[in-house]
């Protein structure tokens, strides 16, 4: 079963996971500190999905407000490429 969650604190590991994901979707590297920043930032909502106990994917929405209404750009997604296909993208 797949599990999708908001993380709103800087968990146990969750750079270390989180840097492997990303190193599936770019050779761009995150920082500690920018993990921090995204969590603290109220305009910014990061999802995980887990799956046999693990965080296998995720996703980043950034908010931001125009003149008619709030709108969400989605970024950074990316799902482990050995549970591609088991709809955590979804």
């Amino acid at each position: 079963m797949i599990r999708i969650r908001e993380i709103t604190e800087n968990e146990q590991n969750l750079f270390d996971d989180l840097q492997g994901l990303i190193g599936q979707l770019t050779e761009r590297p995150a920082s500690r500190e920018r993990l921090a920043e995204m969590i603290a930032d109220p305009h910014v909502i990061l999802l995980v999905a887990e799956a046999e106990g693990r965080r296998i994917g995720i996703l980043t929405l950034a908010l931001y407000d125009t003149l008619t209404a709030r709108r969400g750009w989605v970024e950074d997604v990316v799902v482990d490429a050995a549970f591609r296909g088991c709809g955590a993208g979804r």
